[in-house]
């Protein structure tokens, strides 16, 4: 499968949504990495494309550098699951944003990380590469 230049940009959409069923389920790009068909009803293609995220996340093995740090498998782990809100649920996208960067020990105020070219960017499309 090849990149689609949507996928992205879907994922970044979810930080700010989360990823709940009923929306994952909307997105073309991640339907279409996930191998929704269109005979599923909307709630079974909404967990497929969740299962298929949290398998994607659950397959980071190696450390990733991100921002000049050498970024441990585990942590970017948990940085997706925040990110997406797969883990923390009930949290703003503020302070999942918050943690990630803790997370992450980088600096850089939330407007900086949330910019459509920013940090919170370069990570979707970290995510978004392991997906192809």
């Amino acid at each position: 499968m090849s990149l689609q230049p949507a996928l992205p940009d879907e994922l970044k959409r979810l930080v700010g949504w989360g990823a709940e069923p009923r929306r994952l389920a909307l997105l073309p790009a991640l339907r279409e990495a996930a191998g929704v068909t269109e005979e599923m009803s909307l709630p079974a293609a909404g967990y497929q494309v969740r299962h298929y995220l949290e398998t994607q996340i659950g397959l980071i093995a190696e450390p990733v550098e991100f921002q000049g740090r050498t970024i441990q498998p585990e942590t970017m782990r948990r940085v997706f699951r925040l990110l997406l809100q797969i883990e923390g649920r009930g949290l703003s996208a503020v302070n999942r944003r918050y943690r990630v960067i803790t997370l992450l020990g980088v600096y850089h105020s939330l407007e900086t990380w949330r910019r459509p070219t920013g940090p919170e960017r370069e990570l979707c499309e970290y995510l978004a590469r392991l997906m192809q």
